[in-house]
């Protein structure tokens, strides 16, 4: 399981060797401040183009339970999801 924290530095920016070796996400992980920025800035440019919601207006909730983010992005959309319903558990698997 430590081999999946291991990082490698390509390029100047650092990611998730096991993402690298098994060509699974290319993508630098949210420790290298750019891509910490480009995961900021996608959270805000999806917030607002879904009228200033977490979700799209399509997908109704009534009261939900239990809410599982499956680890795309900083974390930004657990935090507001968390705030918004606040009874709800709110588990994120990154």
């Amino acid at each position: 399981m430590s081999g999946d924290l291991a990082t490698v530095d390509i390029h100047g920016r650092r990611f998730q060797k096991v993402s690298i070796d098994e060509r699974i996400y290319c993508v630098p992980n949210a420790s290298d401040n750019d891509e910490e920025d480009r995961l900021i800035a996608q959270h805000q440019l999806l917030y607002r183009l879904l009228e200033d919601s977490i979700m799209s207006p399509r997908i109704p909730l009534n009261d939900p339970k239990k809410v599982l983010d499956l680890g795309y992005g900083g974390g930004d959309w657990c935090v507001q999801f968390a705030e918004e319903y606040e009874d709800c558990e709110v588990r994120s698997c990154c």
